[in-house]
């Protein structure tokens, strides 16, 4: 899917802005987690069972990481689900305030 779709979308939907920056940031470091390692978007493709081509729209492209391609993530490599947990752990102590 492309940019622009997604960027369609996520407005229609009513998606906040903020929220869209995150999710490019959190897309970009996760990318460069891979290539520090050296991991290419075929072996993450075959790890996951995904299409390739989905692999590497968000590996070579600005198209950003699904949810469920995240969790795939975090679950086939320890050092995704590291980094997701990290990033996760101070926003979950604002909680409810009870």
């Amino acid at each position: 899917m492309s940019s622009d779709n997604l960027w369609l979308i996520s407005h229609r939907n009513e998606a906040k802005t903020n929220d869209r920056a995150k999710h490019r940031e959190l897309t970009r470091k996760i990318k460069k987690l891979f290539t520090d390692r050296k991991v290419s978007p075929e072996e993450i493709a075959e790890q996951l069972g995904i299409p390739p081509s989905r692999a590497r729209n968000w590996y070579f492209r600005y198209t950003r990481i699904t949810a469920l391609d995240l969790m795939r993530l975090g679950r086939k490599f320890a050092f995704v689900r590291e980094y997701v947990v990290a990033v996760m752990a101070p926003t979950q102590d604002q909680g409810s305030g009870r």
